[in-house]
């Protein structure tokens, strides 16, 4: 039987941001018409999200990777100066 743990609802405070920073949170919350925590709530899960699709793109990339006879393999701009001279 899996047992499901419960998650709790956590506060985090940021400090030392620089005014730029704010600033520009800010105007995309604005502009996103949402509250700055929104936004920034916002922004972690988007950052995520592309963690995790970067992780796949990896795994899918080592697949290929895989694929590849062990050895030296030929350069590539050598194969296309061969191509062209044909």
């Amino acid at each position: 039987m899996s047992r499901i743990g419960v998650l709790r609802m956590a506060t985090v405070n940021l400090s030392e941001l620089d005014e730029a920073f704010l600033q520009a949170i800010s105007r995309r919350a604005a502009d996103n018409n949402r509250a700055v925590e929104a936004e920034i709530h916002d922004l972690l899960r988007l950052g995520l999200s592309a963690h995790a699709g970067r992780e796949r793109l990896v795994g899918i990339a080592d697949a290929i990777a895989a694929l590849t006879p062990p050895g030296p393999q030929t350069d590539a701009v050598e194969l296309l100066s061969e191509d062209r001279s044909r």
